[in-house]
């Protein structure tokens, strides 16, 4: 979905969709890094992820990420998953559910334990300061 045309036909689908009181909840992927042609590894007691973004149109907000995979063993899947999307700002997609009809919408954001950086903790935030990587969902009530 690159543009929003696309965006709302989505989400006025997906809310059709939805119970009276369902709920539709997005992952957010963003932040600063997210715009930049880099990797970014992270390593986990039996693999490492690595992310490459391979391309970027900040213009457009367009771009390319792939998502890979090492193992101990050396073994490796290399484009186990590959994105070509438009990055949506927060700002946007909140604009965009209200007019697919969407009644609340609420934002929650991770902030990461500085002693173990896998446990998150989840509060719904009114203002949100510049980082690297958004980890952080929306919630959008029908």
């Amino acid at each position: 979905m690159k543009t929003r045309r696309d965006l709302l036909r989505y989400l006025r689908a997906a809310k059709s969709g939805l119970a009276e009181d369902g709920i539709l909840a997005l992952d957010l992927f963003g932040g600063l890094d997210a715009f930049q042609v880099k990797k970014y590894t992270k390593r986990f007691r039996d693999f490492t992820y690595e992310m490459d973004t391979t391309y970027v149109n900040l213009l457009t907000h367009e771009a390319s990420f792939k998502i890979h995979f090492r193992f101990p063993d050396r073994s490796v899947i290399k484009g186990a998953f590959c994105y070509d999307w438009r990055i949506w700002t927060l700002p946007e997609l909140k604009e965009a559910l209200l007019d697919a009809g969407f009644k609340k919408i609420e934002i929650w954001w991770a902030e990461v334990d500085p002693e173990d950086e896998e446990q998150y903790e989840y509060t719904q935030e009114k203002l949100i300061e510049p980082t690297e990587m958004i980890n952080s969902y929306i919630l959008a009530y029908n």
